[in-house]
């Protein structure tokens, strides 16, 4: 299926029983849309990681979650992943110095693999976040304002099969 752009944007409840079905659902969207199997397991772990964040750290009853898949050139597209939800400022703070040591590591996947040792003990670790970028090969950035948080993931997935 050739598609310019495609997007989904739903408001869920803050609940961890959640994370894995809309995990799931995007998972086979993804394959729909001709993603090959290799980005849709990285588009499923970026979802699933960035929204379980949310929905856990969420201080408020609901959190959004945003996907958009553009068609590039070459059989490339764009990937956005967003969450949005209401957070304390300490988690802002947290979450702001977390991609900013990742973004500016030359190697994420080392960082990640050092951070997995480094955590031993820490009640909250991140490790999440680095994941989605060692991982699923995602740009993170994130804005705070007024207790709420947006995360927003961007990666190029290989769109490989047509329907």
């Amino acid at each position: 299926m050739n598609v310019a752009r495609v997007g989904v944007r739903v408001s869920l409840p803050a609940a961890l029983s959640v994370v894995g079905s809309t995990r799931r659902y995007l998972d086979q969207l993804t394959l729909a849309l001709g993603a090959d199997a290799a980005s849709a397991s990285r588009v499923a772990l970026a979802v699933h990681e960035l929204f379980d964040n949310a929905v856990r750290h969420a201080s408020g009853g609901s959190v959004e979650l945003a996907v958009e898949l553009e068609d590039g050139s070459a059989g490339l597209a764009s990937l956005t992943v967003q969450t949005l939800n209401q957070v304390s400022e300490q988690d802002c703070l947290e979450i702001r110095r977390i991609l900013d040591d990742v973004s500016g590591a030359s190697d994420p996947t080392g960082h990640f693999d050092r951070e997995i040792r480094a955590s031993v003990g820490r009640r909250r670790s991140g490790l999440g976040l680095m994941r989605v970028c060692a991982e699923a090969n995602m740009k993170l950035s994130c804005h705070c304002e007024k207790g709420s948080l947006s995360v927003t993931g961007k990666t190029t997935v290989t769109l490989g099969r047509t329907s």
